[in-house]
């Protein structure tokens, strides 16, 4: 069976866990999580978007997401289970999507953020309903790194890309990598190769996913992008047009799935 890759830095979000006020300290400890669009991508990615499945059932009073994947080996579907638990919002779709990620973690996705460490403290002001006073303040993994299934490297910065948080201590100054979602501010303009140039990769997988891109194919192709041939350029433009493809088919299969049933106008004689 497929073994799933580690969670890169733009893929992990970061929310406040709980509001910290004492006579000498205030602030916040931080929580790391994923979204189950990215458990969606990690799987489209490792065993292709036609070799996995998901379907949803009731269990004594408990919503269960169970995640299939095709063993080509064995013949069969295998699959792993797992319940959610209701969000403060949407009660139903939170709970589907929790149970997703849930069973996601069964299969080894994203389970390396249960070794997060412990002590992920902020200190910042806190309002009167111990929120931090900062309305604008945000938090990004821009670095982090794993041994095995284990993280031993983390970096947490604000909006703004000012460092906030390193593990371990030690690395406090540690020059920050893979800048999250905001682009780092600089003079210099990375080089292209000549047969795709990251403008070209931007019009199918937009500005800010170029870099993580690139670096997906160079693990891929085991070849740096400013040394791919014209044969390695050709291959990832036509991964990159089949992808577009079938985003774009998904959102208007969507977009007509929503107007189904909402017709604005009377249909047939009357």
């Amino acid at each position: 069976m497929c073994k799933f890759r580690r969670l890169l830095p733009h893929e992990i979000d970061v929310r406040i866990g709980q509001a910290i006020q004492t006579a000498k300290w205030q602030g916040v400890s931080l929580l790391l999580y994923k979204n189950a669009r990215v458990d969606m991508d990690i799987l489209d990615e490792s065993v292709g978007s036609t070799n996995w499945q998901r379907y949803h059932e009731v269990v004594n009073g408990n919503l269960y997401c169970t995640v299939s994947i095709w063993d080509e080996a064995k013949g069969q579907w295998v699959s792993k289970s797992d319940c959610g638990v209701e969000s403060n919002t949407e009660k139903e779709k939170g709970e589907a999507s929790d149970a997703f990620k849930r069973a996601c973690v069964n299969w080894g996705i994203g389970r390396e953020l249960y070794t997060a460490p412990k002590d992920m403290l902020i200190s910042c002001e806190l309002d009167e309903k111990k929120k931090p006073k900062d309305k604008k303040l945000k938090f990004y993994v821009s670095h982090i790194a794993y041994e095995g299934t284990k993280i031993t490297e983390l970096t947490i910065v604000n909006q703004d890309g000012e460092p906030l948080y390193s593990f371990p201590k030690k690395g406090a100054n540690k020059p920050i990598q893979n800048a999250p979602k905001i682009a780092p501010k600089t003079d210099d303009k990375p080089k292209d190769n000549k047969f795709l140039t990251r403008n070209k990769i931007a019009e199918f997988v937009g500005i800010q996913s170029v870099e993580n891109n690139i670096k997906f194919y160079e693990d891929q192709l085991g070849v740096s992008y400013l040394e791919w041939d014209e044969i390695d350029a050709e291959a990832v433009m036509e991964v990159l047009k089949n992808q577009k493809a079938k985003r774009e088919a998904k959102q208007r299969k969507s977009t007509l799935e929503k107007l189904d049933g909402d017709i604005p106008f009377p249909v047939g004689d009357e």
